[in-house]
């Protein structure tokens, strides 16, 4: 096992345990990706750990509003720039949801993209690209398709490693 690529991901309450470890094992974990309930469980950090994650704006499980602020607030605690950049993704609208996905993107320390948020409009409670989640959207809310949370978070996860 190549210690210094291992990494933390977790849907829902999933999500708020990877918050969780990001902040009591920051040495740990190279790059961690909540999705639909990041926290931001501690004020400072032994180590300024990469996060990707996703909300989305109808989830009626784990509330947006609850969460929408908390990739900001981390991007603060990091000290990263504090004008991210915002990006609509492609193809527009997502063809389920009939809303835009954004990026906004951190660049902290000088690394591009420390931390990213990806805000699923119409999105509900649910992994962004799953086929899972379809058959219980009555209760998750609608899954987006044009996004795969998967391919984007083994992405991210590639580009970090611990020293």
């Amino acid at each position: 096992i190549d210690r210094s690529r291992l990494y933390i991901t977790g849907l829902s309450f999933g999500a708020a345990m990877t918050s969780m470890l990001m902040c009591m094992r920051a040495n740990t974990f190279a790059a961690a990706a909540p999705v639909a309930g990041i926290m931001n469980r501690c004020p400072k950090t032994s180590r300024n750990v990469p996060v990707v994650t996703f909300h989305g704006t109808a989830d009626s499980i784990l509330h947006f509003n609850a969460y929408a602020d908390t990739p900001r607030a981390i991007a603060a605690k990091y000290r990263c720039d504090k004008t991210p950049t915002v990006s609509t993704l492609e193809p527009s609208p997502d063809p389920v949801t009939w809303q835009p996905i954004t990026l906004t993107s951190w660049t902290c320390d000088g690394v591009p993209g420390m931390v990213e948020f990806y805000r699923i409009n119409g999105g509900g409670h649910s992994w962004p690209g799953s086929t899972f989640f379809g058959w219980i959207a009555f209760i998750v809310g609608p899954t987006v398709t044009s996004l795969d949370a998967t391919a984007v978070i083994w992405d991210f996860f590639s580009r970090y490693h611990l020293p």
